[in-house]
């Protein structure tokens, strides 16, 4: 999923609920609303965060659905190693295609393209009465799931797939179970509660899995709560104000923080990859149109780089002029001056990597550019079609510099700025590859 799109997943999101009554749920002295749209929980083992989930799906009884799916694909696996028949039990059950989105999303978060995929249910004998009841489903028959793809020519199945692709298939092979729940009429909101659904997966598997997630419940009125341990999932949720940290207190109980001081508390779960580079840019649009040209070209990069900003060109230059260079450095920088600084070159330093933005514009002027795609991308921005192009409107004849800083105060700037960079760099990513070859290391 680009990053725009999943941008673009996270406002739908929160604009579907926007008029969702709260639902207060108690856990100990916790209180929590279930009516956010997405709820990530995190915490260190034995935090609370199984008991929390399971807590919860007790609460909501059949419109809640907890799946533990470490635990499912361990007694899948026990259930295959069982039998010889595996795939003459999948023909006669009869072996399915699933819809063509579940299988980009498949390819999407495995990071496979494949040929041909197939899932099929087996129906479980008397041998396998011990865990049939793991395997019971909407509609209390027993079944465990069977797949079988081909990729790069090579066809092979369930019990010789890898843990984190096999975890994907099997969670998007249940979902599509409960396929129907949010497009009946009359029928609430089914709750989906998944249990580190992320266990397996690598991290960019992670962040498109949670994009994924978040799409097919919008898509289909469901609302998501999980949990992880997964750096890459708690800080996207941490941007979005959707991730809630469970920590055992003095007396030994779980406590749920949701609140200013969680982004800093969370910090003890995440540990920052190493710095490889300084980039030091103009102000603050020219970082937010670095950083999306990063995440854009090379996302794994964005985590070793820190992007620092000032008020003008002014401190670079003496920046420039002063930054020794020693011969092995640890840490680089590099400098990145806004396109209409070309004409105007800095003097030379001591040999760290100079460059500009691209063209010979100043960047307000270059995510102005982008205003003719706002209308029909105003779900990123909280809103709607009329109501942003009534809004464009009102800022005609205004310069790039006033342009933005009024977009920004009517879509809160911190939104604003990274959603007109994503969709300027997603149409000019040449440049963008350009610029980053000229600092990189």
């Amino acid at each position: 999923m680009r990053e725009v799109d999943a941008l673009s997943v996270w406002s739908k999101l929160i604009a579907a609920n926007a008029s969702a009554k709260p639902a207060p749920f108690s856990f100990g002295s916790n209180t929590i609303d279930l009516a956010r749209p997405c709820i990530v929980f995190g915490g260190r083992n034995g935090a609370g965060k199984t008991r929390v989930l399971k807590a919860i799906a007790k609460e909501l009884g059949d419109e809640g659905a907890f799946l533990n799916l470490h635990h499912l694909i361990e007694q899948a696996h026990i259930l295959y190693r069982s039998r010889k028949d595996l795939d003459e039990m999948a023909e006669e059950a009869g072996l399915d295609t699933p819809p063509q989105k579940r299988i980009d999303d498949l390819q999407q978060i495995i990071g496979r393209t494949y040929e041909v995929v197939e899932w099929s249910a087996l129906d479980l004998g008397p041998a396998e009465d011990a865990v049939a009841e793991v395997f019971k489903w909407r509609n209390d028959q027993p079944a465990v799931p069977y797949f079988r793809v081909t990729h790069r020519g090579r066809t092979y199945a369930s019990p010789d797939m890898g843990l984190g692709e096999f975890s994907v298939h099997f969670l998007l092979w249940i979902l599509e179970l409960y396929a129907d729940r949010g497009e009946q009429k009359g029928r609430k909101k089914i709750t989906l509660l998944l249990d580190e659904p992320d266990a397996f997966l690598p991290p960019r598997g992670v962040r498109n899995l949670l994009s994924c997630l978040q799409d097919l419940c919008l898509r289909r009125g469901l609302t998501l709560i999980l949990s992880t341990h997964s750096e890459e999932m708690i800080g996207t949720s941490l941007d979005h104000e959707a991730f809630l940290m469970l920590r055992v207190d003095d007396t030994g109980e779980t406590e749920i923080l949701d609140g200013p001081e969680t982004p800093a508390l969370a910090s003890e779960l995440l540990a920052r990859s190493p710095l490889e580079q300084v980039i030091f840019v103009e102000d603050e649009v020219a970082a937010s149109m670095l950083e999306a040209a990063i995440a854009r070209v090379d996302p794994g990069y964005k985590d070793r780089v820190e992007i620092v900003w000032g008020n003008g060109h002014g401190y670079m230059r003496e920046l420039i002029k002063n930054l020794p260079k020693p011969p092995k450095p640890r840490v680089r920088f590099a400098f990145v001056f806004d396109g209409d600084q070309r004409n105007d070159p800095p003097e030379p330093g001591s040999g760290w990597p100079v460059t500009f933005l691209p063209t010979e514009k100043e960047p307000d002027e270059l995510l102005r550019s982008v205003k003719a795609e706002l209308p029909a991308n105003a779900h990123l921005f909280g809103t709607n079609v009329t109501q942003m192009s009534v809004f464009l409107d009102s800022l005609e004849g205004e310069n790039s510099h006033d342009w933005l800083i009024k977009l920004g105060n009517r879509y809160e700037r911190r939104r604003a700025l990274p959603t007109l960079s994503a969709l300027w760099v997603q149409s000019h990513q040449e440049e963008c590859a350009s610029l980053l070859e000229a600092i990189r290391p």
